[in-house]
């Protein structure tokens, strides 16, 4: 895995975080609240456990410590919730900007979430936000259509296309 390559995924990974934020932030915030059924129960849930995973491993990357989500004062809107996402999402770039060849390769420590210790080359790591990130923008995409909003796509394809035109 190459700095270029990482480097276009974070480009996609921020571009579909966008279309997100555009398809949530009209949201009435009662909605944006509601119960879904969904893993993290609401859109609210949701996106503050994906932007908190973000953050989280910028930080673990970082060699800070990573183990509590963002305040769930960040997430009381989608007004919130996206100033937040984008604020994430700029750190996000901005540690993509500064990567070189040798960090990509470098063992971090990390510890689950039920106390196992491992370690994993730095781009494994990111690897798995982009993948997570797509995993639960999927997962709002179904609960925006569940509240009769349309979400807007995100897949990679859709991405590419956009750029080459």
């Amino acid at each position: 895995m190459g700095i270029e390559d990482l480097a276009e995924l974070y480009a996609y990974n921020g571009w579909a975080n966008e279309r997100v934020r555009n398809s949530i932030q009209d949201l009435d915030p009662e909605v944006f609240k509601r119960d879904l059924g969904a893993s993290f129960g609401s859109l609210q849930g949701t996106v503050a456990h994906l932007v908190s995973a973000q953050w989280n491993w910028l930080r673990r990357w970082k060699g800070q410590s990573a183990s509590q989500p963002l305040p769930s004062e960040a997430f009381a809107s989608p007004e919130e919730a996206n100033r937040r996402w984008v604020e994430v999402d700029r750190a996000l770039a901005g540690f993509v900007d500064e990567l070189d060849v040798a960090s990509l390769q470098q063992s971090i420590a990390l510890t689950t979430p039920q106390g196992s210790r491992y370690s994993s080359r730095l781009w494994r790591a990111m690897l798995h936000v982009v993948n997570h990130s797509s995993y639960h923008r999927g997962q709002i995409a179904a609960m925006l259509r569940q509240v009769g909003a349309t979400p807007q796509g995100t897949d990679l394809m859709l991405y590419y296309r956009e750029q080459s035109t």
